[in-house]
């Protein structure tokens, strides 16, 4: 494995990346900034930490970070610098089952749309990825792609162009507010899934949930395009709640149900905001209450 500490200053993995194998770990303790130009590819783990807890992270891509389903983490702010180029995590090299992905702190792009930094995150079938801090809070990253994961959780909000998510296994778990400016928006392809704060598109952003499991939503969403759930899994609303469009469809495959958990229980689907001329509200299965 390959650890590197130090006592103060920054320190650049450059040129020829780093490569571990035999199962070596690789852990770098940088108290100033930590800069990646080029890939790493390890047989172990990668963790950046921070002793000092003084430490950052910059990210020159296009870049790769990849293992062998061993884990990746991120103890300090990280920030994505290449303007319009892509940086891969993937945790599931050689075919196993992969590992988790964790950035403990803040997500940054470098650049200003649409031109921002974009991000792909592939966990397997066995890793979770994990978002502590916010992400695009400073200056908004480009597309996120999450190609597969068990479960999925952010705590402090995303604001990206565009949040996509392939596969999951587990639930996917949205506490902070979702924030995208592109028509891809925000689609979401996975088990359970549960919205615990705000999702607003513009640009003509859609919202998709292709849910396998329960799709819980206990915030409003606000679209610039439809808001689509056609997945096999049933849908559970705790209201009050709101969804809103400007002029495009809302539509929900399987039964729902609507839970009183405060207010009045009243769920508004307004597909005529900014003076919109409206279109099609459709529940294909059935709409139930709880009280």
């Amino acid at each position: 494995g390959t650890t590197e500490t130090g006592a103060s200053g920054s320190f650049t993995a450059t040129t020829v990346g780093i490569h571990t194998n035999a199962g070596g770990a690789v852990q770098l303790d940088v108290p100033g900034t930590l800069t990646i130009n080029n890939d790493i590819n390890t047989d172990g783990s990668f963790a950046q930490i921070s002793s000092a807890g003084t430490g950052s992270v910059s990210i020159t891509s296009p870049r790769s970070i990849s293992t062998t389903s061993d884990a990746v983490s991120f103890a300090s702010p990280v920030t994505l610098n290449g303007a319009g180029t892509n940086t891969t995590i993937d945790t599931r090299v050689g075919g196993g089952t992969g590992g988790d992905i964790t950035f403990q702190s803040t997500l940054n792009a470098t650049t200003a749309a649409p031109n921002a930094e974009t991000l792909t995150l592939n966990a397997g079938t066995g890793g979770n990825i994990l978002f502590t801090g916010a992400v695009g809070s400073g200056t908004r990253l480009g597309a996120i792609n999450i190609t597969n994961a068990n479960n999925v959780t952010e705590s402090a909000g995303i604001t990206a162009a565009s949040l996509t998510q392939a596969a999951g296994q587990g639930t996917t778990n949205f506490n902070g507010a979702v924030n995208t400016n592109t028509a891809t928006g925000v689609n979401l392809t996975g088990n359970a899934q549960t919205v615990n704060a705000g999702i607003t598109t513009t640009g003509n952003g859609i919202v998709t949930f292709s849910n396998a499991g329960l799709l819980t939503l206990n915030a409003d969403i606000a679209a610039d395009g439809a808001v689509t759930q056609n997945g096999a899994g049933v849908v559970r609303i705790n209201t009050d709640r709101t969804i809103t469009t400007t002029a495009d469809a809302v539509g929900f495959a399987t039964n729902v149900t609507l839970n009183k958990t405060g207010g009045t229980g009243l769920l508004t689907i307004n597909t005529t905001s900014g003076n919109a001329a409206g279109a099609n509200i459709t529940f294909s299965s059935k709409l139930d209450g709880t009280t």
